[in-house]
């Protein structure tokens, strides 16, 4: 599973994609891509390169920019996050990470001090 920015770049580029009514074969061959590369990035499983970015926007007749509207502007770029969540086993603990920074800092401070208890630890 890739991270929460690649997930979001592939949901866009389907969403385009599907608004001028293209098939995935018939924009995968337009762009230069094949099928399954242009159905991985959208699922987000793989990362689009710059080239590929480039190739799909103009295929699509958009700009780079628009793979990226909407997306929250507090999406983390820790790399550790990224790695947590997309890994099978330590999902969880990913979707934790980035719920976790999306907190105000005093709930943050509630939680590390409750999460502290629990474990027996001074907070």
């Amino acid at each position: 599973m890739g991270d929460v920015i690649d997930r979001h770049i592939g949901g866009r580029l389907r969403e385009l994609r599907q608004q001028r009514h293209l098939a995935p074969a018939m924009a995968a061959d337009r762009a230069g891509l094949s099928t399954k590369r242009l159905l991985d990035i959208e699922e987000g499983e793989l990362r689009a390169t710059a080239t590929e970015l480039h190739a799909l926007a103009l295929m699509l007749g958009v700009s780079i920019a628009q793979f990226f509207e909407g997306m929250p502007e507090d999406v983390p770029t820790d790399r550790r996050a990224r790695e947590l969540s997309s890994t099978g086993a330590k999902a969880d603990v990913g979707h934790l990470v980035l719920a976790f920074e999306r907190l105000s800092p005093a709930l943050q401070r509630r939680l590390v001090g409750l999460f502290a208890a629990m474990i027996g630890e001074p907070g």
